[in-house]
């Protein structure tokens, strides 16, 4: 097997994970309801929500990405390097 074939298959599904959590912008409605509810609007929502999505993509890409690589070697798929 590929020295690092695991780590390549866990940064593709990460990477794919990442593309679905953008285009799908699961935390913009919560993020939207608090910054209303705090009296933050015009100039301040828009980089805020886009900081707010950034960090949601970034968290879901390595919550999937460890997860995967430590699923693969509990299965028994490492590299050669042990």
């Amino acid at each position: 097997m590929p020295e690092r074939a695991p780590h390549y298959l866990s940064l593709g599904v990460a990477i794919l994970a990442g593309f679905w959590t953008a285009i799908n912008a699961p935390a913009t409605r919560l993020f939207e309801q608090t910054v209303r509810a705090l009296d933050l609007t015009g100039q301040v929502l828009s980089p805020l929500s886009l900081l707010s999505d950034s960090i949601a993509t970034l968290v879901a890409m390595a919550l999937v990405y460890f997860a995967l690589t430590e699923g693969l070697a509990r299965v028994g798929f490492t590299s050669d390097e042990g």
